[in-house]
């Protein structure tokens, strides 16, 4: 866990520059899928990686369709890892299967074994391809998800599940021991309201307690017709319930990341505090080795919103504090005298 630095009142509201200049982590993006050699899938993910650094990107996790393109699968693999290396952009694969295909195992283990041979080309910075997702078009029924988990599991590969559809879907990965979720806006459909207020259900009840990160990237769920605006998206209510949250833009085509910030700012009041909270969940949930995890944070992410902060505005902050717990146990002192004199 990570306390959020005291920012600066002159920074509360903050701008698109002060946004656009933030560190940025992603775990949803993709990897172009129009390519007709490997070369063009080489020069298309760096293309890709590159428009993500300029919006100071710092850590990426792309989807790659590998059995979507004219070549294997093999070489689409080998030619988008040849096009991630970006200075001050750790850009890594996440390799995608579609619902309905009927080689997803073989994709699976294909996964599995170019991990392992990445991983052992690079050592402690661990293999650059770091995870599996199920995605593709919900009308497709799910596929034997425990299967599919199962022969990840035995790689030791993290398991993503694309649960854009029905909380079916949300229940079937969970089942099955998915790592994380994406797109799961149907986990409000397993709420409960009352007198109390709103509970989560057993589905999305298991979600938050045992903390599977959901990432949502909302422009995508709007253009999808999962939510008909940004004001009705369960984001605000699933972190305020203790959901872990976190967002990425999901599609080149509704545009960046800051861009995904801004729309928060204006239309949920999003600020430099949720911006650093939904960004230290991502890293802490990224499939990157823990070793890469903390040095990013330590590094990059905790000192650029430090600088945001007023060094004067905290210590006065600590100063009412202690100010506060003073009084508090002054007046508790008094309180203990007076009730003695009443004795």
């Amino acid at each position: 866990m990570h306390d959020a630095p005291l920012i600066s009142p002159e920074n509360k509201d903050s701008d698109r520059d002060t946004f656009a200049g933030l560190p940025k982590v992603t775990l949803h993006e993709h990897v172009p899928s129009d390519a007709a050699t490997p070369a063009d899938l080489t020069a298309a993910t760096a293309a890709a990686v590159a428009a993500l650094a300029a919006d100071n990107v710092v850590y990426a996790e792309l989807r790659l369709h590998a059995e979507t393109y004219p070549f294997s699968a093999q070489e689409a693999v080998d030619a988008a890892l040849a096009g991630l290396d970006h200075a001050g952009l750790d850009a890594r694969l996440v390799i995608m299967g579609l619902r309905g295909s009927t080689t997803l195992q073989e994709l699976a283990a294909l996964t599995v074994a170019a991990a392992r041979k990445d991983k052992a080309d690079r050592g402690s910075d661990g293999s650059r391809i770091v995870g599996f997702a199920l995605g593709g078009d919900v009308a497709q029924p799910l596929p034997d998800v425990d299967a599919l988990v199962a022969t990840l599991r035995r790689g030791f590969l993290p398991f993503e599940l694309h649960a854009d559809g029905e909380i079916d879907d949300v229940a079937a990965g969970v089942q099955a021991g998915v790592n994380r979720l994406s797109h799961a806006t149907a986990l409000v459909d397993d709420f409960t309201a009352n007198l109390d207020g709103i509970a989560p259900g057993e589905v999305s009840g298991w979600v938050c307690d045992r903390r599977i990160p959901v990432i949502f990237s909302p422009a995508v769920e709007i253009m999808r017709g999962q939510l008909e605006e940004l004001s009705d998206h369960p984001l605000p209510l699933l972190q305020q319930l203790g959901f872990t949250c976190t967002i990425s833009t999901g599609l080149p085509e509704v545009g960046t990341l800051t861009d995904q910030f801004v729309a928060l700012n204006e239309t949920l009041s999003y600020g430099l505090e949720e911006f650093f909270d939904l960004t230290v969940k991502a890293v802490e949930n990224a499939f990157a080795p823990q070793v890469v995890r903390e040095k990013l944070l330590e590094t990059t992410i905790l000192p650029a919103y430090e600088e945001l902060g007023d060094p004067e505005f905290a210590e006065d902050a600590i100063f009412r504090g202690e100010d506060a717990d003073a009084a508090s146990d002054h007046d508790h002192g008094h309180d203990h005298h007076d009730h003695g004199h009443t004795h």
